[in-house]
Order: structure tokens, then C-alpha cells, then sequence
């Protein structure tokens, strides 16, 4: 995920509390990966804490409203949509 942050010019998460200050979540993470740069883009995507509300606006974390709208350009570009094969 730290990499895909990266990409996008967003800061690296150094901590797992940075990903999720929950600390039941943060311990989680703590004892799957052995550092915040093995999380996983697609797990991290929905476990990353959620940004401050903005009216009008989203809630939901920066890096999946950067991943989402890319999805259905990456089908169309690689063919996978309304491909024979």
C-alpha cells in the first residue's frame, strides 16, 4: 500500500497506527505484516482510516477514491471488457 501512497505523491504510512489509529486494527495488522510497507494495496484500501468528512464529500480513504475510478479505464484499456477471449 506504502508503495501505491507513493505513486500518488501521498505520504507513507510509517506505523500500522497511521493506517488505522484503532487499536484493536493496528495490533491486527501487527500480526500479519512485519512493517506498514507489506500491507497489501487491497486490504489496506479498506482497512486505512478514514479521512475528515468534507460537506459535500466523501469520507472514504484517498487511496480508494484514486484506485476506483482507474478500474473501469484499466478494463478498457486491457481489454476486458467485452472481450471474446
Amino acid at each position: 500500500m506504502n508503495e501505491f501512497r507513493q505513486f500518488f505523491g501521498l505520504k507513507v504510512h510509517d506505523t500500522f497506527e497511521q493506517i488505522n489509529p484503532d487499536p484493536e486494527v493496528a495490533d491486527i495488522l501487527r500480526k500479519l505484516y512485519d512493517s506498514p510497507d507489506m500491507v497489501e494495496l487491497y486490504p489496506g484500501l479498506f482497512i486505512e482510516d478514514i479521512k475528515a468528512r468534507m460537506d459535500p464529500g466523501s469520507g472514504i480513504g484517498i487511496p480508494y477514491m484514486q484506485v476506483v475510478p482507474s478500474f473501469p479505464m484499466l478494463l478498457v484499456l486491457s481489454g476486458g471488457v467485452d472481450s471474446s477471449q
